[in-house]
């Protein structure tokens, strides 16, 4: 994928528009933000297909299933993962939680990722790949 010239600006607009939204499934979840953000700084949407498709965690986690969940597809879609440690601003990364693994957007040093209440930034350092 190739980035837009300006695509740090279009990074830290997504990211700022993204900041107080709340989590909603299909419209706001980590694996639509990581799109939007990829999309802001590319042009492509490579969440297309599943955009309007589930609207719960239950119609999520079917989705997923079927393609052998998120760590798989995010890997069919984007390639092998790299060491975080080589992650870029604009990478796509994954983090394991409480609530099992989420996409987020490197930023640096942090990483954004969803959160209920908006976006939540984490130590790059927390993440996987």
């Amino acid at each position: 994928m190739t980035r837009f010239p300006d695509w740090p600006k279009r990074l830290d607009d997504a990211v700022e528009s993204a900041r107080w939204r709340p989590f909603r499934w299909g419209a706001t979840d980590c694996a639509l933000f990581a799109a939007d953000v990829v999309k802001a700084i590319t042009g492509e949407d490579l969440a297309a297909e599943w955009r309007g498709r589930y609207a719960s965690a239950v119609q999520a986690e079917r989705a997923l299933r079927a393609h052998g969940g998120l760590v798989v597809l995010t890997n069919k879609v984007l390639g092998e993962p790299v060491n975080p440690e080589r992650a870029m601003r604009g990478d796509v990364v994954l983090r394991c939680g409480e609530h099992g693994p989420s996409l987020g957007v490197c930023l640096g040093a942090r990483c954004a990722f969803t959160g209920f209440d908006g976006l939540v930034f984490v130590p790059l350092k927390g993440c996987e790949q």
